[in-house]
């Protein structure tokens, strides 16, 4: 085979590589955008999931005439580029819609009463409990979700207090992190890759989402 028809060839590969990536990337930027028309469709009360609607989800237990105020957040947490539309309702439920060729479908969802589901920017979640009756302190796991919505990754961190000075750390607290009892400069050092302390000495989620507001008064 001569230069030029090496060359010829070349291209003609070059040409087929680049525009089998387009039409990858076309794909999935089309299945961004009908994932997003859809869950907009959804809140917008025009679109059911699995006979669960937008005003249902916003609709206290045994109040049906009232609106509580809901929100949204359109992230993705499976890691295959497509968001899911997360909503907190108004029964202290948490749920997870995601999209299966052009129907919504529920994916997954937590009962978030008296603790709290934090959806990180990366697609994982921080969950907080507060322990006000037995133990005072606090407790948090961090996880992932994998493809059918079990949780992977799990990494496990709390603090609990020895006396009733429940508003500042001590070193004679208790410390734990991923299993093992740890010094408070230590665990300090570990949770920072979740937490962060404001200037208020407060600690508070790092690189939480940021939700959109549903309006209540929608009907």
């Amino acid at each position: 085979m001569n230069r030029k028809k090496i060359i010829i060839v070349l291209g003609m590969m070059t040409i087929f590589l680049v525009a089998g990536i387009l039409s990858i990337a076309f794909q999935k930027q089309y299945r961004i955008n009908q994932a997003i028309r859809i869950y907009q469709e959804f809140i917008d009360g025009n679109r059911t999931a699995d006979e669960e609607d937008i005003k249902k989800i916003s609709t206290p237990t045994g109040e049906p005439e009232r609106r509580v105020e809901t929100k949204y957040a359109m992230v993705d947490v499976t890691g295959d580029g497509i968001p899911e539309l997360h909503v907190y309702g108004a029964r202290s439920e948490y749920w997870i819609f995601t999209v299966k060729g052009d129907e919504l479908c529920y994916f997954t969802g937590f009962n978030s009463y008296m603790s709290e589901y934090h959806l990180l920017e990366n697609g994982a979640f921080l969950f907080k409990e507060n322990d006000r009756f037995e133990n005072y302190g606090e407790y948090y796991e961090y996880f992932e979700l994998d493809a059918s919505g079990e949780p992977i990754n799990e990494v496990k961190f709390s603090w609990v207090s020895r006396d009733t000075d429940y508003w500042t750390y001590q070193e004679k607290d208790i410390y734990e992190f991923d299993g093992q009892i740890c010094t408070y400069e230590e665990w300090y050092t570990l949770t920072r890759k979740y937490l962060r302390t404001t200037v208020t000495g407060d600690e508070e989620v790092r690189n939480a989402v940021e939700w959109t507001r549903y309006c209540t008064f929608k009907h």
